[in-house]
Parts: C-alpha cells; structure tokens; sequence
C-alpha cells in the first residue's frame, strides 16, 4: 500500500482512547487533514451554471459592425447616413445601398433611418433576415404613430406597415394582425 493511503487508513480508522472532547477533536483534525492530504481537492461542490469566460480583446473592440481598430468616428461621418461601405474587403452589410438591395437584408431599415438613435443601434446587425422580422415584430410594429423612417410614409393601420415593410424593404413580418377596421376602431 502507498504510503499516503496508509497514513489516511491510520488517521482515519482509529477508536476513540479518552472520553475528553479534546481528544475527539483532535482525531477529527488529524482524519480531515489526512483526506486533504491524499486527496487535495477542496471542499464543496461544483458552482452551478457555466463557468464564466474571459471575453477576448478582438471580440468586444470589434463592436457591432466589426469596424477595423484604429478608425474613429468624426462627427461628420456620425452625421452621416452610411457606415464605411468595406471591412476588410467585404461589404458591410449596414449601407444605404445594401438595405436597398438585399432580397433578405440583416439590418433593419427603420433603425438605419432613424438619425435619433445611437450608432450602435442604428447599424446594427443581426444574424439573419428572421431575426431582423422578429425585432421588427416586436419593436416597430408597437410604435405609434406607424411610421416608415426611411420612406417618410406615414401609414393607418399595422397591416399596412407590414406589407409595405415586405414589398418596399423585404422585411416579412411574422406577426398576424387583426381586421384593420378593427384595429382602427380600437384605436379611437
């Protein structure tokens, strides 16, 4: 037998020798210590949920457009109603000229249009043409008035923001609405 294994045996097995509280607590220090010794691993369990990541450097100096470092905005460009058109040689997907002529664009039009907000909402990105339905769904359809950004349309009811959103901007939105003489008597 090893002999750690047989000093934790030792600590660990023997009787009680006095009837002093002292004594006890002794054999139980010198048993505890034992098991650390042999086994060094630290009490408790393990922590619940996923453990906590480091983010890198390169992915939160990225930001949402996955600008080059070392290019800052001047208030000129934040005037401005473009991104820089090229990252890294790829078109960036948060132009004028894209949410002009993508059939499922990853921007949201409304957003692009809206100069009130702050650039990194404006530009922002998403994974797919869906999700951008679903923010659309869930942000712009809720406004009132209904309003297009880009366009400057105002519009009467929330059917008809959603089928100019689909023929304008390729936006399909996935939300059923209710019968618009409905919806506009509600509204009154």
């Amino acid at each position: 037998m090893h002999p750690l294994q047989l000093h934790l045996v030792q600590s660990l097995l023997p009787y009680p020798i006095s009837n002093s509280l002292e004594d006890e607590w002794n054999r139980r220090d010198t048993g505890a210590a034992a098991v650390v010794q042999y086994c060094d691993v630290l009490e408790g369990g393990p922590l619940r949920g996923r453990p906590k990541r480091n983010a890198s450097g390169s992915a939160t100096s990225a930001g949402p457009i996955n600008q080059p470092q070392g290019t800052g905005q001047t208030e000129n460009d934040a005037d401005s109603c473009e991104v820089p058109s090229s990252v890294a040689g790829k078109p960036s997907r948060a132009t004028k000229e894209y949410l002009e002529n993508s059939e499922k664009p990853e921007a949201c039009f409304q957003c692009f249009a809206n100069k009130g907000l702050p650039d990194h909402v404006r530009f922002q990105v998403y994974h797919d043409a869906g999700c951008v339905a679903r923010h659309f769904d869930a942000i712009h359809l809720k406004e009132k008035p209904l309003k297009c950004n880009w366009c400057e349309v105002a519009l009467l009811h929330q059917m008809a923001f959603q089928r100019h959103a689909f023929d304008v901007h390729h936006v399909r939105s996935r939300k059923r609405c209710l019968n618009p003489v409905q919806e506009l008597q509600r509204q009154e």
